[in-house]
């Protein structure tokens, strides 16, 4: 059975050059205005630990405050020599239909591997500054 190392909700995550994970913009609460709102792009990045060369089927799942899945995506890895495997899901246009806490998951069969939660806020419109006074001299031209 494989292991997840860590599991972070980003805005960004790739390998550099020399084999890291670079994770950007880490986070787990998103504010909207209105509900539904669709978040643009956000990435899963996580690492997976098993046996070397093993290969892996995995689930992700991103569920509701009640419970209903609106994300699931299969996954086929295969460890690397040293076990572990690096992964990097990019999600577009995730919509959220209600504020709450939503649950990313990784599953393996029926058993969760890993499990985060999301927060989903509504908040209120940024209040427009009043104008600025006019003034009355004339200006010389």
């Amino acid at each position: 059975m494989a292991q997840v190392d860590y599991l972070h909700l980003c805005d960004l995550a790739f390998m550099d050059e020399a084999g890291k994970h670079c994770i950007i913009g880490m986070f787990d609460i998103v504010r909207a205005i209105s509900f539904p709102c669709t978040h643009p792009t956000m990435t899963v990045a996580m690492r997976v630990l098993s046996q070397p060369g093993e290969a892996i089927k995995l689930k992700f799942e991103l569920g509701r405050p009640n419970g209903n899945v609106i994300v699931t995506l299969p996954m086929d890895i295969v460890a690397g020599p040293d076990g572990g495997a690096n992964i990097n899901l990019n999600l577009q246009q995730v919509q959220f239909p209600e504020a709450g806490r939503y649950t990313l998951k990784i599953v393996q069969g029926q058993e969760t591997l890993a499990s985060r939660s999301i927060r989903l806020q509504k908040i209120d419109p940024p209040q427009q500054a009043p104008p600025a006074p006019q003034s009355d001299k004339k200006k010389l031209h």
